[in-house]
């Protein structure tokens, strides 16, 4: 038998009558819900309102990044919940539940960053491919991967110049393939990244270990080589992020930070 909650019914646009399946399904509470489930299956990972409702004879299946979460990770050992995190699920095509969650979130990244350095979210006033006459901005793309190459292909498609740094020589080439020559692909050391850091209009970071924390590719230094007015978005926070954060003198607002 399926429970469902009824507290949910308004955020995903469907009401309780279309989810009565006689036989089927029916509506209880949150709380029934969940200390009567065998299988919870989730979107986003537990918060800690809901870590009562862990126990051992409990399946959860979710997103969950837990290598920056700690008191989730000590809440799922805690309790005995066999968890399986959709992000670490993997196949012979590589992490099928992650892709399509990362194709979106890059080509997020991208419409997020023509928004904030735009001048009504407090940025430079400046257009993503800029105008005839004018130089486009420089977006540059700390990370290959699906969600790297995402954002770039919507950052070209808006016409800015764009280039991506990865470590992977094999992936280089895939890129380099993929966008032939309309993105600059190149090779991550500390004097690359340092020279991309100083020109760039845009950083994207979108690194990404499975499984574990984001490595720390950009340190609090080298952010400072960046324009007092570049935006910086980080893809990759829920999993520990790949750059350090700035030290900012009041929140950010889409000039130094996202």
């Amino acid at each position: 038998m399926t429970r469902t909650r009824s507290e949910d019914t308004q955020g995903i646009r469907v009401s309780p009558d279309h989810m009565r399946v006689p036989g089927q399904a029916h509506l209880v509470s949150q709380a029934e819900a969940r200390n009567s489930a065998e299988l919870l299956v989730k979107v986003k990972e537990p918060v800690a309102a809901e870590y009562g409702f862990l126990r051992p004879d409990l399946v959860l299946f979710t997103y969950l990044h837990l290598a920056a979460d700690r008191p989730l990770t000590e809440a799922l050992l805690d309790a005995g919940t066999l968890a399986v995190a959709y992000e670490t699920v993997q196949d012979e095509s590589g992490l099928p539940l992650l892709t399509p969650m990362s194709e979106i979130a890059g080509r997020l990244a991208a419409h997020a960053a023509a928004t904030h350095v735009a001048g009504n979210s407090g940025g430079p006033g400046l257009l993503l491919g800029s105008t005839p006459g004018v130089a486009p901005c420089r977006v540059l793309v700390i990370g290959g991967g699906v969600v790297g190459a995402q954002a770039a292909l919507l950052a070209l498609g808006m016409q800015a110049e764009v280039t991506i740094l990865d470590m992977s020589a094999r992936r280089i080439r895939q890129l380099d393939t993929v966008f032939a020559g309309r993105a600059r692909v190149l090779m991550s050391d500390v004097a690359t990244l340092a020279s991309e850091l100083s020109q760039a209009d845009v950083v994207i970071g979108a690194v990404l270990v499975p499984g574990r924390a984001a490595s720390k590719v950009v340190t609090r230094e080298q952010l400072r080589l960046l324009r007092p007015d570049a935006l910086l978005l980080d893809v990759a926070i829920d999993q520990g992020a790949p750059s350090k954060p700035p030290v900012l003198p009041r929140p950010p607002t889409g000039s130094r930070a996202a």
